[in-house]
């Protein structure tokens, strides 16, 4: 509609759950007879904490960058435990941003997928559980 108007806003990065308010209003000058009162509706922006989890890496290669599983979260507290493929647990860490460099005490664990399970707590205090799985290659 050619009489909508929109004014779009950009935000300082959130730490918490916000609310921001849409006001609807008659737009001035326009005369519908009718006159429009002014409405505020609240519009609740969520803090979900942002992270990345990769699908892949790889201890042995050249990129320094994918030689650890690292997961990227912003976080107040998280924990993170890996599973072979008989499901038994063989790595758990409170340092989730430092990762696991596949091996298990200190022996290198072979290429193949493993199953992570991280749960925590994001900035704001909302709990997250995160499951999934990763292929190691070496």
């Amino acid at each position: 509609n050619k009489n909508v108007n929109t004014n779009p806003f950009v935000t300082g990065e959130l730490s918490s759950d916000t609310n921001f308010y849409v006001v609807a209003q008659e737009k001035p000058n326009f005369n519908l007879g009718a006159r429009c009162g002014s409405n505020y509706v609240p519009v609740p922006v969520k803090v979900q904490g942002q992270f990345f989890i990769p699908n892949v890496f790889t201890p042995n290669g050249t990129d320094i960058a994918n030689r650890k599983f690292q997961v990227k979260l912003l976080y107040r507290n998280a924990e993170m435990s890996i599973f072979n493929q008989w499901g038994q647990k063989i790595f758990q860490t409170n340092n989730v941003v430092g990762g696991w460099d596949g091996n298990v005490s200190g022996k290198p664990q072979p290429t193949g997928v493993y199953i992570y399970v991280i749960t925590g707590n994001t900035v704001n205090g909302t709990p997250f559980n995160y499951k999934g799985s990763v292929t190691l290659i070496r």
